[in-house]
């Protein structure tokens, strides 16, 4: 489990990023409100050591790490919890945009590390939650597949969920950015916390690399292992994903069943915003949406 509170009293900051210089300045910028004495360290770990990216950490007062080689999503988030010197880690992909007042991100932060220094949870995400009445929402597609919306619950989805329960059940943690209400819907499955997040487990939940902040000893010596030693199929820039060990059909079971406890700030603070993708990466290059004609 987690180590003492006194451990946790402020998290390590991390960055992961690989040749999308527009993005980290993007994302170091909206990061920039954040008073820097929350964390005991910020660091931005380099891929290949891209100058575009060092020169942009260090000018935002960031320590620059990383290898001249591409280790990948999942060997970058091993080597940042490596790095990092706190037993709370903030591990962020370089896409992670601040989407709150530095007022709101601070007190999220701080409840986050209690959490994880009270036992609650070994893992906390802080993406946003987009809710209904916020324009650009919309159910996220793992949860709708099974679920319909308070009164829009149709024989489509109970067939889904006869058929498939298992399936069903480990998209229920995904109610919390579809519902404002998920405890009252999913009782046995999801609480709201007085610290301000909601509480739910890996068994109603898929692991997420967007907007976590961890236990550094579960994370290297519990999950990692795991992602280790079964690698999926599918890789990315031909590097492992560790999303994809741990979510694919032939390994979630083992995810599922651990029944980790994890944790959802509200209103969360980070939302994925990508500027630009190196002509390497097979996710792009990344081209800005096309503006419809008038």
């Amino acid at each position: 489990m987690c180590p003492h509170h006194d451990s946790f009293d402020r998290p390590s900051l991390g960055f992961l990023t690989w040749k999308a210089p527009q993005t980290l300045r993007n994302t170091l910028q909206s990061w920039s409100s954040v008073d820097p004495s929350l964390f005991s360290e910020r660091f931005v770990f380099c891929q290949e050591l891209d100058p575009r990216e060092t020169r942009c950490a260090e000018e935002y007062g960031y320590t620059v790490v990383g290898r001249r080689e591409n280790l990948g999503i999942q060997g970058g988030f091993k080597a940042m919890a490596a790095h990092g010197s706190s037993s709370c880690l903030l591990l962020l992909e370089n896409d992670c945009m601040l989407a709150c007042a530095a007022e709101s991100a601070a007190a999220q932060i701080t409840a986050a590390v209690r959490a994880l220094a009270d036992n609650l949870v070994v893992a906390m995400k802080l993406e946003r939650q987009r809710l209904p009445d916020d324009a650009s929402w919309h159910p996220p597609s793992r949860f709708k597949r099974y679920w319909g919306l308070p009164g829009k619950d149709t024989p489509g989805h109970r067939l889904r969920r006869l058929l498939r329960p298992i399936e069903a059940r480990s998209t229920i943690g995904w109610s919390i950015a579809a519902t404002p209400c998920p405890e009252i819907h999913f009782p046995d499955a999801v609480t709201r916390h007085p610290d301000g997040f909601f509480q739910t487990s890996s068994r109603f939940i898929a692991w997420s690399n967007r907007g976590i902040m961890i236990s550094k000893s579960w994370f290297l010596n519990t999950l990692l292992p795991f992602a280790d030693a079964h690698p999926g199929r599918h890789k990315v820039n031909g590097k492992d994903d560790l999303e994809v060990p741990v979510n694919c059909p032939a390994h979630r079971r083992w995810w599922r069943e651990q029944a980790f406890p994890v944790g959802w700030m509200t209103p969360g603070l980070t939302v994925h915003h990508r500027l630009d993708r190196t002509s390497e990466d097979e996710k792009g290059p990344y081209r800005p949406p096309i503006e419809p004609s008038r």
